[in-house]
């Protein structure tokens, strides 16, 4: 051989040349890894090719349990979430604190979730999924729990917003990233049903914690919501990595070939010596043949959790501008509503089913979008339709302000949640549009990074603008500005790529998906 690994190397070939010492110095001499050795040697013969390790997407199967799974995360997450509009004013009759420091409170939260994206998918990579998921569980458990005992409006910083925002950023992207793994074909259907019982939490939870603090008083209420929101561990437990999904011979050629592959020495010198090494997998799983690499240095560790690529691409950024514009017009305005309604002159037992009415019509609009962004008369142009929902719920919100019976304010909180719904089921399904589906984790995280950053100024502002003005209503002109704007740029950003590749410019060849 003219290098220590070949381009016609054969997994006899490989296994025979690495020797049991090398694996003991790379951390792997246990008797079973030896024996997975040996047992690979004997099998040679049946594994001739070098081919790549990538795992398909099943589109069924144990993905239909982790999309169960991600549906419990999202009732939790968006129950528990949008009765801040519950929390919001029983915070300001605690404490007497002002709209200011109480947005703050719940956007905090928001913002944690959001923007601690990248650094989930990180951990997700590290330690799997299902680790960071029930880690996420106990401290978004514990973060609520320990709220019940707030002796200021400050302390509900570090317990509600801090410590439950970790806890519901290591559950919520990694939960939404494994079922974009499992599934290709069926992607938007199993984006669409996972979402969509975020609008059942929304429906369910505002009128339940208005019930148990009524019931059970500030402490009380809040151990009780802490209890159930232990249950996101549960999800955790439903949570099985892709590989696991690979018959149990896969799953150990997969293993010993990593192990091969991070071998820098061999029992048999090779003929000449280069800064070169060969990467590609021993696995017989389908994909494309071995590769020649340079070494090169180590990667940082942002660069290794997160693919800096992404932001060279301006298509990506528009779309993370305009995700971060559209969560604020939506997670900075919901939890506004009860007390905007009470400043209306509704009954705050009535103004509570408001978020209700945003809730049932979310879960219809994360249900329908999974469905109508599959046709295949949509999705040629997804990310143009996708434009128009965020279009219109950002109007939506506009007609909060200007509303102001329950009838009129019930009528355009479920139109606003029709939409909403629609736009965050559908976000991982287009931004794999855009970016691809071996890049999803990385945008993904990025994306609700961006979010995360926007509801934390959105939430100031809109707290702010209440001080100032006395009322909900330049609020929600701010809010639904947002939404507007961001429909806007993203507009622009297709017809920008509609336009390069019009004109045969784009340094990236362009599917009927991309654009």
């Amino acid at each position: 051989m003219g290098k220590t690994f070949g381009s016609e190397l054969s997994l006899y070939s490989a296994t025979s040349h690495v020797s049991k010492a090398s694996l003991a110095a790379a951390g792997d001499s246990s008797d079973d890894d030896e024996d997975e050795v040996d047992d690979a040697v004997e099998a040679g013969d049946d594994h001739e090719e070098v081919i790549s390790t990538k795992i398909p997407a099943l589109d069924g199967g144990w993905g239909w349990m982790c999309v169960l799974g991600c549906a419990l995360m999202h009732i939790l997450i968006g129950g528990l979430l949008r009765s801040y509009g519950v929390i919001y004013v029983k915070l300001r009759n605690k404490f007497n604190s002002s709209a200011t420091i109480t947005s703050w409170v719940g956007g905090g939260l928001t913002a944690l979730m959001m923007g601690l994206g990248p650094v989930a998918t990180g951990l997700s990579r590290r330690f799997s999924v299902r680790k960071v998921t029930f880690v996420g569980g106990i401290l978004f458990g514990l973060g609520i729990t320990i709220c019940a005992f707030a002796p200021s409006i400050y302390y509900m910083l570090f317990s509600y917003s801090f410590m439950t925002g970790i806890g519901s950023a290591l559950i919520y992207t990694p939960g939404i990233v494994i079922v974009g793994q499992y599934f290709e074909k069926r992607r938007g259907l199993a984006a669409g049903l996972s979402a969509a019982t975020s609008g059942l939490g929304t429906f369910a939870f505002p009128p339940l914690a208005e019930l148990l603090f009524d019931n059970y008083a500030f402490t009380g209420g809040f151990l009780i919501l802490g209890a159930l929101a232990l249950n996101a561990c549960v999800s955790a437990a439903l949570y099985r990595p892709l590989e696991d999904s690979l018959p149990k011979q896969k799953r150990k050629q997969l293993r010993r070939s990593r192990r091969l592959l991070k071998e820098k020495e061999a029992s048999e010198k090779a003929e000449r010596e280069e800064d070169e090494g060969r990467m590609g997998s021993l696995l017989d799983n389908g994909g494309s043949l071995i590769k020649d690499c340079a070494r090169c240095d180590k990667k940082s560790v942002f660069s290794s959790y997160v693919d800096v690529d992404l932001l060279k691409n301006p298509s990506f950024i528009c779309f993370a501008l305009s995700s971060g514009l559209a969560a604020t017009s939506n997670l900075a305005s919901i939890p506004l509503i009860v007390d905007h309604g009470r400043d209306c002159g509704i009954p705050e037992q009535r103004a509570v089913f408001l978020v209700s009415a945003v809730g049932i019509a979310d879960t219809i609009g994360r249900a329908l979008g999974g469905v109508l962004f599959d046709l295949p008369m949509v999705k040629v142009r997804r990310r143009l339709w996708y434009c128009g929902i965020i279009l219109m719920a950002g109007v939506a919100v506009y007609f909060w302000a200007l509303s102001d019976t329950f009838e009129l304010m019930v009528a355009f909180c479920f139109l606003q949640g029709l939409f909403s719904g629609a736009v965050v089921s559908q976000r991982p399904v287009v931004v794999t549009d855009i970016v691809g589906v071996e890049k999803l984790p990385s945008s993904f995280g990025l994306t609700v990074f961006c979010q995360g950053v926007f509801i934390l100024v959105g939430s100031a502002i809109a707290g702010r603008l209440k001080d100032a003005s006395g009322s909900y209503r330049a609020t929600f002109f701010f809010t639904g500005s947002c939404g507007v704007l961001g429909a806007v740029i993203l507009l622009l950003s297709y017809f920008a790529d509609y336009r390069k590749r019009r004109n045969g410019s784009s340094t990236r060849p362009f599917s009927s998906r991309t654009v």
